[in-house]
């Protein structure tokens, strides 16, 4: 797996009628959007050299949900504090 590799996850939980969105940065390091996803979400993404910023931020109306960044050796590097209805994680 090439080293620049990351994962984007989120995780938690979608009740009917809810709107689960994920903004994460993509290869070229510009946020791309999703909407409306299913729970669990994955995103292997590799990045480009000189791209730094690693992130990805979910939203729900009504769910509580948790966000995870792994490395290419699968190691997670980043994870949201607590479940809630945004989670946020960067580096």
């Amino acid at each position: 797996m090439d080293p620049r590799t990351v994962v984007y996850s989120v995780s938690g939980s979608k009740q009917l009628l809810d709107l689960v969105n994920v903004v994460y940065t993509d290869a070229h390091g510009v946020p791309q959007t999703e909407f409306n996803v299913s729970l669990p979400w994955s995103k292997v993404v590799v990045l480009e050299p000189g791209v730094q910023t690693e992130s990805v931020v979910a939203t729900s109306f009504y769910g509580r949900l948790s966000c995870s960044i792994f490395n290419a050796a699968g190691q997670r590097v980043v994870a949201s504090a607590n479940a809630s209805n945004m989670a946020t994680c960067a580096r």
